[in-house]
């Protein structure tokens, strides 16, 4: 790859920001009219996600020339991020939302049937992969409730595509970066400006999904390559590792949820994430570089690793983030009973 060529996607990134800042910043202030806050200040709106399916549908558009370049995707994400903005603005039920959900994943199961024709998989693992992008829309939805973390977490997700190849068009990834950088220029802000909300989260989420799909369809299959132990119908399941930090977290705060009968459906601050923000007092930025950059290291080692030992950095991985999880939640736990029994004690 000659520095000319990476120069000229450099500055092309740059214009795209830059473009996609003005856009925002337009929608930032039509917002403020509109009442679309987080409810919180008036001067904090929300959706502000709205930029990242628009810049897709743009980038897919012109990239295509003649018709729309990946069909079954760009009317998923349209979809979804309409449902999600509505949302936004005004309470969905949550059923609704979810119908719209696997509708949305059987129309990028689709996409990869048109993408990678070669793989025929049995009607059990569409299942689970249709299932499987459900979740992993709705882990992003989830773990959007601090500054910096949808940003931070999304561009650590892409970095895979930065250090080998980019497994969709490149206008369109180009086109998303670009969206997910002008939304952090005004998230990162000192107070920030705007909040993803719905609309950006799930469609990041739906995204993150499509390139995971696309590097599983990808795997070394044919000839002497070492072939991965995960690889299911031509599928390499080990793909997920790329999200592997927020499904853990949204694994385990389920779990415990569902235990305590509690509403899955309803807010809530059960997640780490939150907890070190709003129990323990950790500044949001320094938790949303924490999850980007141990996802990073992640996504890394998985990369420069062989396929043939992509699954051992998986169960690791995995394995290391459950161990975090519970010390994390003991040591939060034990200092919420110490804080409990000191009110008591002062009563």
């Amino acid at each position: 790859m000659s520095a000319l060529y990476i120069t000229y996607w450099i500055c092309l990134l740059a214009a795209i920001t830059a473009a996609l800042c003005l856009l925002l910043r337009a929608y930032i202030m039509m917002a403020r009219r509109l009442g679309i806050t987080n409810g919180i200040s008036n001067k904090v709106v929300t959706g502000g996600g709205i930029i990242i399916p628009l810049a897709c549908i743009a980038a897919d558009i012109y990239s295509a020339h003649h018709f729309f370049l990946y069909p079954y995707f760009l009317a998923g994400i349209v979809i979804i991020a309409t449902i999600s903005f509505i949302d936004d603005i005004h309470d969905v039920s949550p059923w609704l939302r979810l119908g719209v959900h696997f509708a949305c994943a059987v129309l990028l199961l689709l996409q990869m049937g048109v993408e990678a024709p070669w793989i025929e998989m049995p009607w059990w693992l569409c299942a689970i992969v249709v299932v499987g992008i459900v979740a992993l829309v709705n882990t992003f939805n989830f773990i959007d409730g601090i500054k910096g973390i949808t940003g931070c977490y999304s561009l650590a997700v892409l970095l895979p595509c930065y250090l080998t190849f980019i497994p969709v068009n490149e206008m369109v990834f180009l086109c998303i970066t670009a969206a997910i950088i002008a939304f952090c220029c005004f998230n990162f802000s000192t107070p920030e400006r705007c909040y993803c909300g719905d609309t950006g989260s799930i469609s990041i989420g739906y995204f993150a999904a499509f390139l995971i799909l696309c590097y599983a369809s990808l795997s070394p299959v044919s000839g002497n390559a070492p072939q991965p132990p995960m690889l299911i119908d031509g599928l390499d399941l080990t793909a997920i590792i790329f999200v592997i930090v927020y499904l853990i977290d949204s694994s385990f705060t389920l779990t415990k949820r569902i235990l305590r009968r509690e509403n899955i459906f309803t807010a809530h601050r059960c997640h780490i994430y939150q907890r070190l923000a709003f129990e323990a007092g950790v500044p949001h930025m320094r938790i949303a570089i924490g999850y980007a950059a141990t996802q990073a290291a992640i996504s890394v080692a998985y990369v420069i690793a062989p396929p043939k030992h992509h699954l051992t950095v998986l169960i690791v991985s995995a394995v290391a983030l459950s161990a975090a999880y519970c010390f994390i939640s003991s040591r939060l736990n034990a200092a919420a009973k110490s804080r409990h029994r000191e009110l008591c004690n002062s009563h």
